[in-house]
Parts: C-alpha cells; structure tokens; sequence
C-alpha cells in the first residue's frame, strides 16, 4: 500500500502562474530541455567515433525530472546531480562545450583530465561533483544541509539518488540524520525502474521509494517524473518548505530509462512493450503539446529555439587531452600550513595529559574560529567516549557540538559537504575501528574531492586508536596505513601532550581530509608540559625524541614510550639508540629518517600495527633504496602478528611488541 502523497498533473497556464513560471520561464525550461537531449545525442555520436573514451551514459527520458527539479532552485542552493542529470547542469548554467571537454578528457574540461563522465562540479553555480559509488553524494548534500543550518543561512541542498541505490545505508544514515535535525535538504529519487538490468520489485519491497519517508519523519511525494512541471511544482513546495525551516522532503520522480545503462548495454532485458508504452510519455514532445495548448507556443519560436539549440557550442576538438605530468603531480594537493613555535621560555606551560591536551587543543580552535565544529556520537551532554569534549556543549551549544545519529557514514559525508561549503568539521569515531563503516565517503568522497574539483575539504576524522586494555579485536586496532595508502588523506599519530594539541590544530587547519589518531592507552598516562597560547606543529616533520648514535629506531604513537624504555635498558649495555618519532605517516618525514639512518647505519622500524601491509614496510623499502650503501646491516621491522587484536590480557600483551621485543631486535642490530 503507497503511503507516499501522489501528485497531480499541472494543467492550466493559471497554475502554472500561481507556482511562479512566467511564459519566457517556460520557453526556457523548453530549451533547457532540448539542449539536454541534444548534447546527450551529441556525445553518443563522439563515443561512438572514439573521441570520448571510457563510456557514455544518457539520461533519456529523465529530461523533464532533472530539468523541473533544477528550475526550481535558486541560485545559491546547492546540488549533488547523477550520471543522468544532465538537465541539471545544463539547467545551472553549465556550457555544453564544458561537458564535452570533461567527458573528452581535456585541458579545458572542469577536471582537467583527472576524472570523466558528468564527475564535474562548478562551485560558482552551485554544483558538486558525484562520484560512481551510489548514493553516496546523499551524505555529502545533507551535510551542505548542515552548513547551512548552522549558519543559520537560507539555502537549501538538494540530494539524487536512484532508486537501486536507494538500498544502500549511505541513503537511510542520510535521511535519518537530516529528518532527525530537519536539515533543509531535498532528496530526488529518479525512479527510472531498472537498477542496471534489476527491475524495482527486485530492488525494494515498497510500492514507492517516497513510502519510506514516513519512516524518517518526513514526506514522501511520488510525481510523474515526465511531467516537467508537474516535477517543478512538486520540487518548488519541498524546495521552499525546506528553506522555511519545515525539514527534508522525499521527492520520487517515476520515468523509464530509455536507453541502457550506458552506450554498451542495448537494455534487451526491457520488455519491449514497457519502452513502447514510455515512449508515449516522451518528456520533451509531452512539454511541447502542453506549451502548444496552453501558453500558444508557434512554429516560429519553435524554429528559433531549435536553431539556438543547434548553436549550442560544440566540442573543442583541437584541445588535446591531458598528458602533462603536472596535471597527474597535483593529485596529493598537500599543501601545508605554515608553523606558529611553539613558545618558549618565559610563557604559561601546562601540565597536561594526552587526553587534556586534545581537548584543549579542540577548545582553542572553536573558541578561535566559528567555521570549526564537532560532531560525533554521544560527543555532546556526554562529552564523547572518552570525555575529550565535556562541558563542550554547554560552551558552544548544540549547533556546534553535535549529537549525530549511529551513522558514521553520514556523519563523515556530513563532515565533507560541510567543508565544502566553508566550515571546519571535526568529527570522533567512538574508536577508530568503527571507520570502517564510512570507508567509501573518506576513502571515495573525502579523499578525492580536491584533486578532482579543486575545492578544498578540510575535515579531521578524530580516531580513538591502539590496543592496550582488552579492547579485543573491535576496538583496539590501528588503522592507519590502511589510509596512509590512500592519495588525499593525511594521517597524525601524537605521541606527545604538546604534539597532541600542535597537531591537531594543524590538522583542523588543513585543507585536506586528515585522520587524526589518538592513542587510547596514553589518555591519562602520559603527562607533558604544553604551552598554554595557541601554536601548530607542523604535519610531515619528523620530532627526534631520544638522540643516539648505533642504532635507529623510527616510529610513531605509543610506541614512541616503549622504544624509549628499551633504549634506556640498553644504555647499560654501551648501546647509543637514537629514536625518531614520525608524528604524521603521511605525509612522513623521509628526510629525517634517511639522515637518522645514515648516521647510525643500523634500523628497527617499530609500529603496533600488523606486519603485513604496514606502514613501516613503506619506510623498510625507501631505506633500501635511497640509504642501502650507508646500512651496516639489514633493515628490521618489529610489528604486531598478523591476526587480530586479541582480547585475553596474556595474548594481548604477547600481540603488542613490547619492550622487551625491542631490546632483543635492537640488540641483534648492534651485533651484526
């Protein structure tokens, strides 16, 4: 049974009046309409002379959805439009021979190269670039929703998705965070019944995706996605209720896909009849019988918009694809943030542990800047898992410190569609093991953004890391060179209560996605001095936390303390070790380490993680090949076994490299 609200057709010129079209709005929604199709028909005939690679993907028979719905935001409203949306950037103002030059892979295109398809955005009107992981732009748009509503700005973010991705949790962690807070948001479902070759009685159990709004709080609207103004009518209500402070809206346009996934698929799994039975629906021929009867559209507008259509710039041929090595070098986009020292002698120190230190770091930076707020789960009254944000709220209100759903997903995207409307998101995973569950929108989204479309997202993903008190396997791991591997992240592991709070404002600083971990076993057992004024450390410089002459060790984290107790033993023994601390694994500090190497010509590279895959095998192989001549013996690595994170107290300690497994490799080192 459909729960969702079923809309009308629009029918008089009078209606059309009231929902606030003129005629020159309606010739213009015509054209856009046209031009849509048309590059649409253009670029499967480039495809097909081998002039556009990769593939194709149309959205025939979706003209009328993604042309109503853009036609009824306004020009500060935001969007995040799909492969078949076309009509949306045609709609927002997109050049066709820009669309072109993206999917041609050229200079002049809007990614330069770096990605293809519609993968486009154009800040100035108001479009942010989709990536191919369905839905998982759904997170990114309700957290341009956020900004807004923190701000306190009268904009509105409008999400697409289709109804096979409709499935995914990115959609349902979307909805409920934005139907929780009532964030003003929209989200287009372009129902065009065929997730690739799977049918939607396949797909979803509901009569109607929009059936599902209920369930979130909000309303569901089911429109013929043929209808332009129907859509428009529909799209402008949500549109406008989002922007008066009444939540989100779930706005179902119902078409048919009229050609396959992509030029390669001929759609034979369509029964033939569906097509037949659709094609009587045609958008563009529906628009123009209604524009015929109704707002006396003649044959001479008809010819002069169709030769303007016809007019529409074309592809620049002569411009050649990318092949610079400078386009492929910008794909880190690190850019770093200029140092303030740390004070010195003479200025307030406090006495502060790891934990204190993060918070306070956290505190100066909300305090210093509006744009800088935290969300996370239970960060607010409870003051977060570990307490790092107490009484936060009560400072900066709920506005700021954010209560967030159980939807890590939607509170990363959240996260990135928030920077790329100006703020500074913080955000905490309860422990670092539960970034898992928003993998795609840090590792997709987050970490791809700025190479692609140029805009800078500066997040921090906070991460509760490390083993240590019987965490067992799902809350004691230390991800990161699982990120370290990824282009466009950049991971911080403090040692220090001062590295604690210089890195962190660093890394909120940033305009890059930064992980940010903190080890939960130096919480409240390590103490440092730190300044008491606002300073950065600066992310990518190595710290030598103990000089030594006969050996080296490098790493990072916790295992910063137990390399320096094995050291302290081995004074004893006439061993001189010299312990590098990375602080940041990426970007890492590979001049610091080949002249630690070079000076004592003998490594262990120490870190908690598992051996297989770490990080410290990257480091193992720059040693061997840029320093190999300045070794006196072999390159050692000291890791954790390649199993999980044992819970029993016994296996967890035989799991962790302790000091005593240092000693003994660093031993054997300065035997050899």
């Amino acid at each position: 049974m459909a729960i969702a609200r079923e809309a009308g057709p629009v029918g008089s010129l009078h209606e059309v009046r009231e929902a606030g079209l003129d005629r020159d709005d309606l010739l213009g929604i015509y054209r856009n309409m046209l031009v849509t199709r048309g590059v649409e028909e253009r670029g499967h005939i480039l495809y097909r002379q081998g002039k556009i690679p990769g593939s194709f993907y149309t959205g025939r028979g979706n003209e009328a959805a993604a042309v109503g719905v853009a036609t009824a935001m306004r020009s500060e409203d935001v969007g995040t439009p799909l492969h078949r949306d076309m009509g949306v950037h045609i709609t927002r103002g997109v050049e066709p021979w820009r669309i072109f030059a993206q999917y041609m892979g050229r200079q002049d295109g809007p990614t330069h190269g770096r990605d293809g398809n519609v993968h486009m955005a154009d800040s100035q009107l108001g479009l942010i670039a989709m990536v191919s992981h369905l839905p998982a732009m759904l997170p990114v748009a309700t957290g341009c929703a956020l900004a807004f509503r923190i701000r306190d700005e009268s904009r509105v973010a409008v999400g697409w998705f289709g109804e096979g991705a409709s499935a995914r949790g990115d959609a349902h962690e979307s909805m409920t965070f934005a139907g929780t807070r009532k964030l003003p948001v929209v989200f287009v479902c372009d129902n065009n019944q065929w997730a690739y070759s799977t049918p939607t009685h396949l797909e979803f159990a509901t009569e109607h995706v929009a059936d599902r709004a209920e369930a979130y709080g909000f309303e569901g609207v089911v429109v013929d996605g043929t209808d332009v103004l129907a859509v428009y009518r529909e799209a402008k209500r949500a549109i406008d209720k989002a922007r008066a402070g009444g939540g989100p809206t779930l706005l179902e346009c119902l078409t048919l896909r009229m050609e396959g996934h992509a030029v390669h698929d001929d759609a034979f799994y369509v029964p033939k009849p569906l097509f037949e039975r659709w094609a009587e629906s045609d958008p563009i021929e529906r628009f123009r019988s209604w524009l015929r009867d109704n707002a006396d559209l003649t044959d001479e507008e008809e010819d002069e918009i169709a030769a303007g259509v016809k007019s529409s710039p074309r592809p620049r041929i002569s411009t050649p694809r990318t092949t610079s090595e400078r386009r492929l070098d910008g794909a880190h986009q690190r850019a770093e943030v200029p140092a303030l020292p740390a004070p010195g002698a003479g200025n307030l120190m406090a006495e502060l542990t790891y934990l204190q230190a993060i918070s306070d770091g956290l505190r100066t930076e909300m305090r210093r800047d509006k744009r800088v707020f935290l969300i996370g789960e239970d960060v607010g009254v409870y003051g977060g898992a570990f307490k790092v944000s107490l009484g936060f709220q009560e400072e900066f209100g709920p506005w700021r410190v954010i209560d967030a759903p159980l939807a890590e997903a939607a509170i990363v995207g959240g996260c990135t569609g928030a920077a790329i409307m100006g703020l500074r998101p913080v955000a905490e995973m309860q422990f670092a093991d539960f970034i898992s569950c928003a993998w795609d929108q840090l590792v997709t989204v987050a970490a791809k953004q700025r190479w692609r479309a140029g805009t800078p997202v500066p997040i921090v993903v906070r991460l509760p890391s490390g083993g240590g008190f019987s965490g067992g396997p799902f809350h004691s791991q230390n991800p990161e060179s699982s990120f370290a591997h990824i282009p466009g992240l950049k991971c911080v592991c403090p040692a220090t209560p001062e590295d604690a709070k210089g890195l962190l404002i660093s890394a909120i600083e940033d305009p890059n996605p930064v992980l940010y971990f903190e080890h939960k076993h130096l919480y409240r057992r390590i103490k440092g001095e730190v300044p008491e004024e606002r300073y950065t450390t600066p992310l990518g410089k190595a710290r030598i936390h103990r000089e030594g002459d006969d050996v080296s060790v490098i790493t990072w984290g916790a295992m910063v303390y137990t390399a320096d107790e094995a050291a302290q033993q081995l004074d004893s023994d006439g061993v001189s070790v010299e312990i590098v601390d990375l602080r940041t694994v990426m970007p890492w500090d590979k001049a610091a380490v080949l002249e630690s190497v070079r000076k004592t010509s003998k490594v262990l590279v120490l870190h908690e993680d598992t051996r297989s895959g770490g990080f410290g095998g990257e480091i193992a192989a720059t040693i061997a090949e840029e320093a190999f001549e300045d070794l006196d013996g072999p390159v050692k690595r000291l890791a954790a076994p390649d199993t999980p994170v044992p819970f029993s107290p016994p296996l967890e300690k035989a799991y962790i490299p302790q000091v005593k497994d240092v000693v003994a490799g660093l031993r054997e080192l300065a035997e050899y």
